[in-house]
């Protein structure tokens, strides 16, 4: 089973071929994700530079 979330709908697949495809994506996303404390100082930096009124 996958459940995939848009905007405004969700959908749960119980399909072998797109649950496959969804666990690809997934694993794909996450390989390129910054780690969590990269992920937090990216975060940081952005609400220091918004709140010095920079862009």
């Amino acid at each position: 089973m996958a459940y995939v979330e848009g905007f405004l709908t969700g959908n749960l697949m119980d399909d072998p071929a797109l649950v496959t495809a969804s666990q690809t994506a997934y694993a794909l996303a996450l390989s390129d994700a910054l780690s969590h404390q990269q992920s937090l100082a990216v975060v940081r930096a952005a609400a220091e530079d918004h709140a010095h009124g920079e862009q």
